[in-house]
């Protein structure tokens, strides 16, 4: 996430203005976008260099790990490789492997990512990266078949045209958890709602399946408080459990041991009540028609049953709202002509009589 500078009021406001502005507003730029692709460190600073726009046609074959077999309907998403761009978007057309593993494609510039994925299977993201200048003589490409290594990088220059990469995705292996809700008095929490998400940052909700991830899983907890729900190794997996009038909670669940059980506790919540007002962050004028939310994060799982979203009237005032005293009161602020944006309230702060204060940028 890149911060934006926190708006606490601008000089020479009174110090009440300055006061009652408790939110911390902070640029909407989801931080798994990049941090998943600085694990190809190599990658992350040889892209940054410079790209030059030269096309190469290449086939790209997806074959298990395990076998080596080739794999049939996997998907391949080229994107620009550019500062915090290194994920594909989500209407971005893909190429398609066939019953013998290879899909073709033209790769769009000497510096661009691949991301490949199929159901059932662990995705993988190379970079396709520049030869840094100065490092090494330039000469003919010559390469005609390669294997992607370990590090997920491979140069551009090496590539003779309608060069063949192979890319090796391993199995997914699934395991069963017991999940368990209590509250603070380690009673049952019959009636919580249980999800199981193994991707914490997608474009939107339901679209694991065309990521080449595992299905999300909802359940509700039954009387004996606990449900079973299944992981999928060594993708990342968190359990996230929700009720009304409660704090949510996640826990990662992918290294707990197999036949444990994983045990989730829930406090319940204290509320104050107020409205909210939004305001431009170098004028303070109110922004009217500007929407605010709680309770919904870019993790694919449904809205907080506490959450909610309102619109400001024309002061830029909300209705009055439920604040909730979760771990760190997050309000999702948007307008148009502005930048959507994340303010972090501190609950402690909000008084009667004084209306908390959130602030947008202009675009």
């Amino acid at each position: 996430m890149i911060a934006r500078k926190p708006t606490f009021g601008r000089g020479g406001a009174s110090r009440d203005r300055v006061a009652r502005r408790t939110g911390q507003c902070f640029g909407d730029v989801p931080l798994g976008a990049w941090v998943h692709s600085l694990l190809c460190m190599c990658g992350a600073v040889v892209l940054l260099l410079g790209t030059g726009c030269v096309s190469k046609p290449v086939q790209i074959r997806v074959m298990r790990a395990d076998t080596r077999s080739p794999i049939e309907g996997a998907e391949i998403r080229q994107h620009g490789a550019r500062f915090l761009r290194f994920l594909p978007k989500g209407n971005a057309k893909p190429s398609v492997t066939g019953a013998d593993g290879v899909a073709s494609l033209v790769l769009d510039a000497r510096g661009t990512s691949l991301a490949v994925f199929c159901q059932g299977f662990v995705p993988v993201q190379l970079s396709i990266v520049p030869e840094p200048r100065g490092c090494a003589e330039p000469s003919k490409p010559t390469a005609l078949e390669v294997t992607v290594p370990e590090d997920l990088c491979v140069p551009f220059e090496s590539l003779a045209d309608r060069a063949r990469l192979d890319v090796l995705l391993f199995p997914l292996q699934a395991s069963p958890l017991r999940v368990c809700v209590l509250d603070e008095s380690g009673d049952s929490m019959a009636g919580a709602t249980v999800a199981v998400e193994c991707s914490l940052f997608l474009p939107t909700d339901g679209v694991e399946a065309a990521w080449g991830m595992p299905a999300a899983q909802r359940l509700i907890v039954g009387s004996d408080g606990c449900v079973q729900v299944q992981r999928f190794h060594p993708l990342r997996a968190y359990a996230y459990a929700r009720m009304a009038g409660f704090a949510p909670v996640r826990l990662r669940i992918d290294r707990e041991p197999d036949g444990g059980t994983a045990t989730l506790k829930m406090r319940r919540l204290q509320w104050k009540k107020s409205a909210l007002r939004v305001v431009d962050a170098k004028t303070d004028a109110p922004i009217a028609s500007a929407e605010v939310q709680f309770g919904k994060e870019l993790d694919g799982v449904p809205r907080d049953p506490n959450g909610w979203v309102v619109a400001c009237d024309a002061q830029g005032i909300t209705p009055p709202v439920d604040l909730p005293n979760v771990d760190q009161l997050v309000l999702t602020v948007k307008a148009k002509g502005y930048r959507t944006a994340r303010c972090v309230v501190q609950w402690a702060s909000i008084r009667a009589g004084r209306t908390p204060e959130l602030a947008l940028a202009r675009k």
